[in-house]
């Protein structure tokens, strides 16, 4: 099956990971990012690796491998290394029926009642 999004990286974004896998002095997260890329790479001289045998490999989820590569592909390197997006999604309250719906799990269930 043909992949939609193809990993495929340059010989300096190839050894730039390579350096940061290497040394291992990066956060977890960005370094298990970073063996991904490696493993998926389907440009000459990748590994060019099956999700499947990825997750094998490295012991991550599944899912993160399948968000890793449309990441790399729309976001680019940088911005897959740290694993944020472009276009942040809002946090906290967005309709007041959010904040009726947290001060409705806050409320003492013994209004009234007497022991």
């Amino acid at each position: 099956m043909q992949k939609r999004y193809r990993v495929t990286l340059t010989a300096a974004e190839r050894q730039e990971l390579q350096t940061s896998v290497s040394t291992g002095t990066a956060a977890a997260r960005k370094l298990v990012r970073a063996r991904i890329l490696l493993l998926a790479d389907q440009a000459e001289g990748g590994s060019a690796k099956a999700d499947a045998a990825i997750v094998e490999a490295l012991g991550c989820g599944r899912a993160t491998v399948e968000r890793v590569r449309p990441q790399f592909v729309e976001d680019g390197l940088e911005q897959t290394l740290r694993g944020c997006s472009k276009s942040p999604k809002p946090l906290g309250c967005q309709h007041p029926s959010d904040s009726q719906i947290q001060v409705g799990c806050y409320r003492d269930t013994n209004d009234g009642a007497s022991n």
